[in-house]
C-alpha cells in the first residue's frame, strides 16, 4: 500500500493506482472528459490537471501514479485556470447550437462549462467542417462535435472487439470515425450502440423515431399499440432517478395511456417464443440458401460473419478463375480448405442480396471464435431503429 496526501486528506491506496482513482477514494472531485474506467485512460483531454508537488508542470491525474507521500492539490488557482482554458479551447472548435442538439442537459461537455462558469469564450477563429453521418439506420455520427475523447474508439476495441473506429486526418482536422472517412452503414458495424453510451457529447447519437411515433398517434384512422419490453419495466426508473432495479411497469403503462396509445400489451411469454421463433426462422433461411426479408438483428448477425467471422466464408480460389466471385458453382475437384471438423455457415455478399453457403471449419477455429461474436449478433436489441432498412420493409410477422 502507498500513502499519498491530496489536497490535504491522507489516504493509503495500492501501488500503481493513479491519482485520480485515489481523489475518488478520497471523496475528492476531479473532473474529467476522455477517462473511462477500465476502458481509457490516456490523458488526452487535459481536464483532470492536478498540481503535483515537485513536478515542473500540471499533470493528467488519470494516468500519473501514486507513489509513496506524494502530495496533490486539485483545486489551486493554477489548476483552476488550466482546466477552463483546456475547456475554452474545446468549445472554441464546437458547435454552439446547445439549445437544439440531442444532449442538451446531459452533455459532459456542457456540464464542465458550467461547472468552471465559463460564460464566453476567449479563443475565436476557424472551425473544423466534416459531413454528418446519418446513413445508418441506428446511429447519426456528427463528427463536428466530437471532443476527440477516445472513448467510443476505445469501448468499440476493448470491449465489444469490433475496432471499427480510429482517429483519422491529422492536426486540425482530426476526428474519431470510421477508416477512409467511410460512413457506418459501409462498415462492419454490429450497430450494437456503445459508442453511443459513451460519447460525452453529440458526436454520436441515436436515431430519433419520435416523428413516425407522434405521427400515428395524432392519427385518427389508426389504432396504435405497444409492447413494451420485458426488460424495460425494470429499467426505465433510472431514467428518472430511482434505484436500480425497480418495477415501474404500472406507472410506465399508465404513461403510454397518456400519451396516445390505444393498448398497452404484455410481452413477457412472446419474448421467449419470439426467441425460438426467431432462431428457428434464421436457420431455415440458412438452410435454405436465402435471406429474403431479414429481420434487423439476423441482418446484424449477416453484417458480422460477413466482416469478423471471415474464415467461414467460401474463399475466391473455391471457384473457377474466370468467373466473378458468387458467379458460378466452385471448380470440380476443388478440395475443402478445412478438415470436416464442424459444420458451419459462411455468406457471400451478391449487391443487395446474399446467398449462404456452408463449409468445413476445424473445432479449434470454431472455438476460438470469440464469444462477443455470438452475443453481438443474437442478443443485441439496442439501439432499434425505425423505420427498418427500406429493402426489408415487407418483413413478414412474427
Amino acid at each position: 500500500m502507498v500513502n499519498v496526501i491530496i489536497d490535504g486528506v491522507s489516504v493509503q491506496v495500492e501501488k500503481g493506482t493513479t491519482v485520480l482513482e485515489a481523489a475518488r477514494k478520497a471523496g475528492i472531485n476531479i473532473p474529467t472528459l476522455c477517462y473511462l474506467k477500465d476502458v481509457n485512460a490516456i490523458g488526452a483531454c487535459r481536464v483532470c490537471l492536478v498540481e503535483v508537488k515537485g513536478a515542473k508542470a500540471l499533470q493528467p491525474s488519470c494516468v500519473y501514479p501514486v507513489s509513496e507521500g506524494l502530495e496533490v492539490l486539485t483545486n489551486t488557482a493554477k489548476v483552476r485556470e488550466a482546466r477552463k482554458a483546456v475547456v475554452e479551447l474545446l468549445l472554441s472548435n464546437h458547435p454552439a447550437d446547445c439549445l437544439t442538439c440531442v444532449r442538451s442537459g446531459k452533455c459532459e461537455l456542457q456540464t464542465l462549462a458550467q461547472q468552471m462558469g465559463i460564460r464566453e469564450v476567449r479563443f475565436t477563429g476557424e472551425q473544423s467542417v466534416f459531413p454528418i453521418d446519418d446513413r445508418s439506420v441506428a446511429i447519426v455520427r456528427d463528427p463536428n462535435k466530437c471532443v476527440l475523447c477516445h472513448r467510443c474508439e476505445a469501448v468499440c476495441k476493448k470491449v465489444q472487439g469490433v475496432n471499427i473506429l480510429g482517429t483519422i486526418n491529422r492536426g486540425f482536422n482530426s476526428t474519431v470515425g470510421p477508416a477512409f472517412g467511410h460512413n457506418l452503414d459501409d462498415i462492419n458495424c454490429a450497430l450494437c450502440g456503445q459508442c453511443v453510451n459513451v460519447c460525452p457529447t453529440g458526436a454520436l447519437t441515436e436515431t430519433d423515431g419520435l416523428t413516425a411515433v407522434w405521427a400515428a398517434l395524432s392519427d385518427p384512422a389508426k389504432h396504435v399499440v405497444v409492447g413494451p419490453a420485458p426488460s424495460v419495466r425494470v429499467t426505465l426508473g433510472e431514467c428518472f432517478g430511482m434505484p436500480i432495479g425497480t418495477n415501474v411497469e404500472g406507472k410506465m403503462i399508465a404513461a403510454l395511456r397518456r400519451l396516445g396509445f390505444d393498448k398497452v400489451f404484455d410481452v413477457d411469454n412472446a419474448a421467449d417464443f419470439t426467441i425460438m421463433e426467431e432462431g428457428t426462422e434464421f436457420l431455415h433461411r440458412l438452410q435454405n440458401l436465402t435471406l429474403g426479408q431479414t429481420h434487423l438483428r439476423q441482418l446484424r448477425a449477416v453484417k458480422l460473419v460477413r466482416c469478423h467471422l471471415r474464415s467461414l466464408l467460401l474463399p475466391t480460389g473455391r471457384c473457377a478463375p474466370s468467373k466473378r466471385r458468387g458467379s458460378g458453382p466452385p471448380s470440380p475437384g476443388t478440395a475443402p480448405l478445412f478438415a470436416p471438423h464442424r459444420t458451419c455457415h459462411g455468406l457471400h455478399a451478391l449487391g443487395n442480396s446474399a446467398v449462404i453457403t456452408r463449409r468445413s471449419v476445424p473445432l479449434a477455429a470454431a472455438e476460438s471464435f470469440p464469444r462477443w461474436a455470438w452475443t453481438t449478433a443474437f442478443a443485441m436489441d439496442s439501439p432499434m431503429p425505425y423505420p427498418p432498412w427500406p429493402e426489408f420493409r415487407e418483413a413478414s410477422p412474427r
